[in-house]
């Protein structure tokens, strides 16, 4: 593993994160694997569509074209 990967993992991992996918479509959840090709396993995971949220369990993403990750703690 490459040192700035492991940097990335050791600041995310296991954090809550909003996740802004294509088509803008947002997504937060806690980040429990990723790697350099953008392949992202989310845990705890909620659609967020405008005042609207929907609960989606885990999501596994594949090949992920990732726009935003940012920390968002208060979402709640």
């Amino acid at each position: 593993m490459n040192k700035s990967l492991y940097i990335l993992k050791m600041r995310y991992m296991d954090r809550k994160l909003l996740i802004k996918l294509n088509a803008n479509q947002m997504v937060v959840g806690t980040l429990r694997w990723f790697d350099q090709f953008m392949n992202l396993v989310v845990d705890n995971t909620v659609e967020v569509n405008g005042n609207e949220k929907t609960d989606i369990g885990m999501v596994v993403s594949l090949c992920l074209f990732l726009l935003l990750a940012d920390n968002q703690l208060p979402i709640e």
